[in-house]
């Protein structure tokens, strides 16, 4: 799968590093105006994808 982080103040992930929160975009194939799966990061799974981007689920 291909992730991509987006900002968002309400975002159910956050970011320590950063202090901010973020929405966690998926997809398996993006294509766009620069070309085909720019932008987007691969990750086998979402939990690899957390781990490696360094975010955590919002606690309510």
């Amino acid at each position: 799968m291909k992730y991509q982080l987006s900002e968002n103040p309400q975002g159910p992930y956050y970011s320590e590093k950063e202090g901010k929160y973020y929405d966690l975009l998926t997809c398996s194939k993006a294509t766009g105006p620069k070309g085909i799966n720019i932008g987007w990061q691969e990750y086998k799974s979402l939990k690899s994808a957390l781990k490696a981007l360094g975010l955590k689920a919002r606690e309510n």
